[in-house]
């Protein structure tokens, strides 16, 4: 018998050396059902001798995982205290998914004090494997460039014009628009300061020197590395899924020369490039808030 449309609830009797768990009403998502804290209250006020826990459900209507996870909650709470649950009064569906999610015990949790210099030791071990890494990785770089430089490398120079075009000329775009809005920025937060002083000509001054030592350089290199450096991170970690890169040693090439090497040269080429460009449009966005400040542009120039 099914009580459909009724609210959920619980009752707990107990019943000799067991104690019996009785859930009723509709326990499904969007119902207002009872939290695992009252429930485990009850269990740990009346379990005193208690061996097992009978669950019943008599009146229980409408049901779905919400009332799935009551059950699991009710299992690990007889685990940890060594008593013996008895499911075969609920549901058949239930009693599968029940017997199902407590079919494979869950790890212990292991002590953070006892296991401190462990994970110390994994620590330093993980420091220790990612400078050799990279102590490697640049290594067999300046092993590529020595090659390259006597002529004995595998790197093709269409391969480096067409890593030059990805990282030069379809990056403008980005960088034109940050470093505008980067001199932009600049020039507004000097003007603000600057027109207590009746200085506000000195903008110029701030975002030129802002732009150029510090801000071009530094928005480039974070956009560099945020588009062009994931894309090919994206590539090559593709290519070694796909197992390419096994493939490109299998014919005797060096995946440093052939892969790594034009990508870093497009890089060295077109980067002072893009610097010089973002420096220019820095100085350009400074402009746009200081004609807005009645600063003529051959003044600001």
């Amino acid at each position: 018998m099914t009580n459909a449309g009724a609210k959920a609830d619980y009752h707990l009797t107990p019943a000799g050396d067991s104690l019996e768990l009785e859930f009723s009403g509709d326990w499904a998502i969007g119902s207002v059902v009872p939290d695992f804290a009252g429930i485990q209250s009850a269990l740990e006020a009346d379990h005193d001798g208690s061996t097992s826990l009978r669950l019943k459900t008599p009146g229980l209507g409408h049901w779905d995982s919400l009332f799935l996870t009551r059950l699991l909650q009710c299992a690990n709470w007889c685990r940890e205290r060594d008593i013996t649950l008895d499911d075969s009064q609920l549901p058949e569906g239930a009693r599968d998914l029940l017997r199902i999610a407590t079919a494979v015990k869950p790890a212990p949790v292991e002590s953070v004090a006892g296991n401190r210099w462990t994970r110390l030791s994994d620590w330093l071990q993980n420091i220790v494997d990612e400078t050799t890494a990279f102590c490697s990785f640049i290594g067999a770089v300046v092993l590529a460039m020595l090659a390259l430089a006597r002529g004995k490398s595998n790197t093709r120079a269409r391969d480096v014009l067409y890593f030059v075009d990805q990282a030069g000329p379809k990056a403008m775009g980005i960088v034109t628009l940050l470093s505008v809005l980067v001199g932009m920025i600049l020039a507004y937060m000097g003007a603000v300061q600057l027109r207590q002083f009746g200085a506000e000509v000195y903008i110029a001054n701030l975002v030129a020197i802002g732009m150029v030592r510090e801000m071009g350089v530094l928005m480039t290199a974070i956009i560099m590395a945020g588009r062009t450096g994931a894309a090919y991170a994206a590539q090559l970690g593709t290519m070694q899924t796909n197992e390419e890169i096994d493939a490109i040693e299998t014919l005797g090439l060096s995946p440093m020369e052939f892969l790594v090497t034009p990508r870093m040269l497009a890089l060295v080429l077109v980067m002072p490039l893009l610097v010089i460009y973002s420096d220019i449009l820095g100085i350009l966005g400074g402009l746009l808030v200081a004609i807005g400040l009645d600063i003529a542009p051959l003044q600001y120039f």
